[in-house]
């Protein structure tokens, strides 16, 4: 992919940014090296930038994980790239953070990502992964990063939502790990698989083409709170 572009993702607690060129990675931060939160996101973002020698306009484009996460953080990496990309008329993209610990299992066949959706409910995605490493849904179809993608269950309707014949994979093993062990001790792999930033990466730049542009967080839970109408 001959494109130069900054990927930030703040959906699990570990946040990370990766900047890109060609297929080559020029910078990668980590962790409390990276601390992708406001007010320090703008600082971070230019000198991930400066210490590279490139300006922000050098830039083919900007993109951003969209979780299932912490919603907070995905909308404050969401805005900060927005400025950063939108002066220069760069495409803003998005993609599932979640496809990042279905690759980070470096397994084909199918994988299902099973996470933590408050609430008393689970969120199930199912991917599979060919041995030329293309990636699509287990049914066949092309991710298209939004909800879309995702079941929301009950925690004893996980048996059914995941095929047979598919590993799992848990970004929230630590407060999963009873349930999952339950259901899938045979099938489950990399507990606590936190989306990985390079591998975020890595299915950018295969699915680029399916990634929504000006893209919203994933977001399966409805709203705690709904307006009401006019009093009487």
């Amino acid at each position: 992919i001959n494109t130069m572009y900054l990927l930030l993702d703040r959906s699990s607690p570990v946040p990370a940014a990766i900047l890109r060129d060609g297929g080559r990675t020029l910078s990668i931060k980590r962790g409390e090296a990276c601390q992708i939160r406001q007010p320090l996101l703008g600082g971070e973002l230019k000198a991930i930038l400066s210490d590279n020698g490139i300006a922000p306009g050098d830039l083919d484009c900007a993109v951003c994980g969209l979780g299932p996460g912490s919603f907070s953080g995905i909308r404050s990496v969401l805005c900060a790239l927005i400025g950063l990309s939108l002066p220069f008329g760069k495409p803003l993209y998005g993609l599932s953070s979640a496809i990042a610990c279905a690759i980070g299992a470096k397994r084909t066949g199918k994988i299902s990502v099973v996470g933590d959706a408050r609430r008393n409910r689970l969120w199930v995605v199912n991917y599979r992964i060919s041995d030329d490493g293309a990636i699509t849904l287990a049914d066949g179809r092309v991710p298209t990063h939004t909800a879309d993608d995702f079941m929301l269950i009950a925690p004893e309707n996980l048996p059914e939502a995941v095929p047979e014949d598919a590993d799992v994979v848990s970004p929230d093993y630590s407060r999963l790990q009873t349930l999952l062990n339950g259901c899938f001790a045979s099938r489950l792999k990399l507990a606590d698989a936190a989306p990985d930033i390079e591998a975020l990466a890595t299915a950018f730049e295969l699915l680029r083409e399916s990634c929504p542009v000006d893209p919203a967080p994933i977001y399966l839970q409805p709203a705690v709170n709904t307006p009401s109408g006019p009093s009487k």
